[in-house]
């Protein structure tokens, strides 16, 4: 049972030809145990126990990816877990991020499949780990505490949305 993703691009469900694509289906089912509404006063309570993964996708850029990971510390959300893909970067950067984030999970990808494939290897993983929600992060990003919130909120209650992005008040 797959549920919604936060702010992503998922590609196709299966890739061809190419041994480093990864195969990930999905049932899109979003939310189907919890209740419709959530009322407003409970929310806060409520979206704390659904997990959430945010995956942030790594290619030769181990700063940004270090800096995005050192913003999520301020994330306002209880029940979140960040995995990082490093999609076969040619530099030190698996093994220096490695050795920085000890208690991140790392996931090496063992070739460069692009974008979707990379960020694909990381949902595989969170859905193995019952994700509820997924959140597709860029590693140039750096966020705002409570970017999660909002966003959660507007997808838990409306049971049509199985993908939300932010949008930029700039």
């Amino acid at each position: 049972l797959w549920k919604t993703c936060i702010s992503a691009v998922i590609s196709p469900s299966h890739f061809l030809s190419s041994d480093c694509w990864h195969d990930i289906s999905f049932k899109v089912s979003p939310f189907s145990k919890y209740p419709k509404q959530i009322p407003q006063t409970n929310f806060s309570s409520f979206y704390s126990e659904l997990p959430l993964y945010i995956i942030v996708l790594n290619y030769n850029n181990y700063l940004d990816t270090i800096s995005c990971i050192e913003s999520l510390n301020r994330v306002k959300y209880d029940n979140h877990k960040v995995v990082i893909v490093d999609n076969d970067s040619k530099n030190d950067s698996y093994k220096i991020l490695k050795n920085y984030f000890k208690d991140i999970k790392i996931i090496k990808n063992e070739c460069n499949s692009g974008y979707a494939g990379g960020n694909n290897l990381g949902i595989k993983y969170a859905i193995n780990k019952s994700a509820d929600i997924l959140c597709i992060l860029n590693n140039d990003t750096e966020i705002i505490e409570d970017f999660l919130t909002p966003l959660v909120e507007r997808l838990v209650n409306n049971s049509y949305i199985g993908f939300i992005g932010p949008k930029n008040s700039k």
